[in-house]
């Protein structure tokens, strides 16, 4: 999968943070099994998917300072479709709107002690 920092691995989904943000904590959802998009879903999985976002996104609220919303996105086309949603932050001050989505990429600074915060905010939620 390659050396992103993990913040969920579980049977059917994997979150880790983006190699290359457009903002700390981008986070990238992934569905284990192969399909295309989420229309491929069946509403089990399409529930499952989804609250695991849901989860995440608020983990990355209550763990980052200033993340005033989280972007949900999913974009699956090139030439290895596969399903992924990417998770978004937008902190105070940030333009509100769809200009996150083409806001300059950078490094992970951080990424294992972001990843290690997010994980134990998403953990904490769900016990």
């Amino acid at each position: 999968m390659g050396p992103q920092d993990l913040i969920v691995d579980e049977a059917d989904v994997r979150v880790t943070l983006a190699l290359d943000p457009r903002a700390p904590g981008h986070s990238i959802v992934v569905w284990k099994s192969h399909v295309q998009d989420f229309t491929e879903l069946d509403d089990g999985e399409t529930a499952r998917l989804f609250t695991v976002c849901r989860d995440v996104a608020r983990a990355l609220r209550a763990s980052l300072t200033g993340v005033e919303r989280v972007y949900q996105v999913t974009m699956c086309d090139g030439e290895v479709n596969h399903l992924h949603i990417q998770l978004i932050p937008r902190y105070e001050g940030s333009p509100i709107g769809s200009r996150r989505l083409v806001d300059p990429r950078g490094p992970v600074l951080d990424g294992a002690d972001l990843a290690r915060a997010v994980k134990a905010a998403f953990d904490a939620a769900r016990s």
